[in-house]
């Protein structure tokens, strides 16, 4: 059983006597009046005494002791400023104000025998997860929306309410649904999970009275993703694979039943194909919905806590009135594995929050870095103090030197290793910022010269340079990202060194962890995949991502030879890697006798080229059309990357739990009090049993 003794920082008064709530009316009264100076005053003024014993503590009958007050809120109804004024006939505004004034003038008065504010308050401020949006089938000036889940509209059975999701591109919303047969021939709509994709009738209804989709088949063709289009006999026309995917018009009533009564709709079958609103469209092997369609509540929670903390921390930083100890923040949870996970988010986030600052900062500084200097300028963008980051901070010399070279190597095989596809919402990177752009060393130059070209396929021959450049740089893209690239740090033997390097040199967090899974390059193969062999590696054939973005009616807008069977794909594919390794911007890396060779992209071709965030490249190859306005970017880890992030330098969570070893939790509880570590993550009842 764990207890405690309290004991009144003010003079102990009864406040429901006559005779100190005239005083305390007199007090709050004086609206101009400042709150009490000095430390004998302060705890003699009527309305400290009443904070005290509203909003701090209170008398136990029971246990015949003081106890902690029940927290309230400050100002709406039943809080405390209403409570004065109903004690004092002062207006509640005016209440709001005095108390307020009070708090904060106790926490800069210090009781002169402990040195502690007389008044160390805690706010608190509930923040919760967003959650789904519900709406009925309306037009958008009559539709009822809540957050509430529900199924028909307050007191009115007749309007169904369905829930929304909002397309990540542009927030076009579309209610979620799952179609089903009704009576009289007529079908009604009832809500389903956004994930939930792969039941009978799934689907979204589309109304938009400002957008709506359109009925002529020449509109509809201009709306439609690219691919779904097809050129015959001169005359474009749409697949007749993809009939059936097209938006179904339907009339829908209030009560999600289809009637001819009803507002117009249109149902989209399956899954979601592309946006009827921006028209960003998505390939069909990306099943997934999550990456094409959000509800307010579909934010992780180990993020959503990070960013929280991370911003909160960031601002008690900058914060001068606030003395350097004070400046941190303790995380509670409900179990160890929580704590611990916690605070491996958090400074992960913070790392590769690091990482990703440094190396826009250092591109922003260029025209452009070459692998060469690289890790030499994201090091110097970077610039930790070496205590941070040395097991020896006080180390000098050649072990100095070889300290910093082990840093650099690490920052190395981070660099590149996220180049990897990613496609989290919840932390993009650069590229997916708009900060980064990654180019090729002559690739302009080569796509021009036609005699590099004229005896290649004719679909490659006859295309203008342009064109040509748009295609390499796609199967350049994709290589890289799929990391088919040939550079040291994503070698197996580098990596061995980088291990030991790491481990005798540096510090975590910056140290690769022992149980940390070190990636390497794959290599690129052109040709299908065959039975046991290395998942890492990447093989391009005419019916993958590539193969089916070659076929596209759009790539090779200037070809009209028809459409391209599957060998000419392939020879396409080997003649396109053939130029590229003409301007060394791919490489031979593995070549077996009668197979197929491997190639990987030299890092020595590419150029690492700061964005300014006015546009963000996306993936053809995933994302076939892009948004009519263009891709947006999240302008918070625009704002982080570009510079707030460094503000987190030196930032570093850890768990305080009993799995932690007594001597290390001592420590860390030391460092806690005097802010060198800022963010402490404990259970809430071993936050009981070692509390401060």
């Amino acid at each position: 059983m764990i207890g405690e003794t309290l004991r009144r920082a003010t003079k102990a008064r009864d406040v429901d006597d006559s005779a100190f709530r005239k005083d305390l009316a007199g007090r709050v009264g004086e609206d101009r009046r400042a709150p009490a100076a000095g430390y004998d005053s302060f705890i003699s003024d009527p309305l400290s005494i009443w904070i005290e014993s509203t909003l701090g503590v209170r008398w136990s009958d029971e246990s015949a002791r003081l106890v902690r007050a029940k927290p309230r809120r400050i100002g709406g109804k039943d809080g405390a400023a209403e409570a004065l004024s109903s004690a004092t006939g002062i207006p509640r505004g005016q209440c709001e104000v005095a108390i307020k004034r009070a708090l904060l003038a106790g926490y800069a008065t210090a009781d002169p025998t402990t040195g502690f504010p007389v008044f160390a308050f805690r706010l608190h401020q509930f923040i919760s997860k967003g959650d789904t949006v519900y709406s009925t089938v309306e037009p958008e000036d009559r539709r009822h929306i809540t957050f509430q889940c529900q199924k028909f509209v307050p007191g009115d059975r007749a309007r169904r309410l369905l829930p929304l999701a909002f397309c990540r591109e542009c927030g076009q919303e579309y209610y979620v649904v799952q179609r089903r047969a009704g009576e009289g021939g007529m079908d009604v709509f009832d809500p389903r999970d956004l994930l939930d994709n792969r039941v009978d009738g799934c689907g979204y209804l589309y109304l938009s009275t400002t957008d709506p989709w359109p009925e002529l088949q020449e509109e509809i063709l201009d709306r439609v993703p690219e691919e779904w289009l097809d050129k015959g006999d001169g005359q474009l026309r749409l697949r007749d694979a993809r009939e059936d995917d097209l938006p179904i018009p339907c009339a829908v009533t209030p009560d999600a039943h289809q009637s001819p009564a009803g507002v117009k709709c249109h149902f989209v079958p399956g899954s979601f194909r592309f946006c009827l609103a921006c028209g960003v469209s998505y390939s069909s092997r990306q099943r997934s919905e999550f990456g094409k369609l959000t509800a307010l509540g579909s934010e992780g929670r180990s993020t959503a806590t990070t960013v929280l903390t991370l911003s909160a921390i960031r601002r008690l930083k900058q914060d001068e009135t606030l003395p350097k100890h004070a400046k941190k923040l303790l995380s509670f949870t409900d179990n160890r594995q929580d704590a611990s996970l916690q605070a491996g988010h958090f400074n992960d986030f913070v790392e590769i929050g690091l990482l990703r600052s440094a190396l826009y900062i250092a591109c922003k500084g260029a025209s452009g870095l070459t692998h060469e200097v690289l890790t030499e300028k994201v090091f110097e963008a970077l610039n930790l103090p070496l205590s941070l980051y040395a097991v020896d901070p006080d180390v000098r010399y050649q072990a100095k030197a070889d300290t910093e070279r082990a840093l650099k190597d690490v920052l190395g095989y981070r660099l590149y290793r996220d180049l990897r596809r990613g496609w989290r919402v919840t932390s993009p990177n650069l590229e997916q910022c708009g900060l980064l752009e990654i180019a090729y060393n002559s690739l302009a130059e080569l796509c021009a010269n036609e005699a590099e070209w004229k005896s290649l396929h004719p679909v490659l021959a006859g295309a203008r340079p342009d064109t040509r450049m748009a295609i390499a740089q796609v199967l350049l893209d994709y290589m890289r990202r799929e990391l088919a690239i040939k550079v040291d740090y994503l070698n197996e033997l580098t990596q061995d060194r980088l291990r030991q390097q790491s481990s005798q040199k540096l510090r975590e967090p910056w140290a690769v962890d022992e149980n940390e899974r070190l990636e390497r390059a794959a290599v690129m193969f052109p040709r299908p995949r065959q039975a046991k062999e290395r998942r890492e590696n990447v093989f391009l054939s005419p019916r993958g991502s590539f193969g089916q973005f070659l076929g596209r009616t759009g790539t090779f807008s200037d070809w009209s030879g028809g459409k391209l069977k599957s060998a000419e794909r392939q020879t396409i594919i080997e003649d396109l890697l053939k130029a590229l390794r003409a301007a060394g911007l791919v490489e031979i890396v593995v070549q077996e006798k009668g197979e197929s060779p491997g190639y990987q992209v030299p890092a020595s071709a590419f150029r690492w080229v700061a964005g300014d965030a006015s546009k963000v490249r996306l993936d053809p190859l995933r994302v076939p059309r892009p948004p009519k306005d263009g891709a947006r970017a999240n302008p918070f880890f625009i704002a982080f990357y570009g510079g707030d992030a460094l503000d987190a330098v030196g930032l570093q969570a850890r768990e305080h739990t009993a799995q932690v070893p007594s001597a290390k939790r001592e420590e860390r509880e030391a460092d806690f009090m005097s802010a060198r570590r800022r963010l402490a993550s404990v259970t809430r009842s071993e936050a009981a049993t070692r509390s401060r």
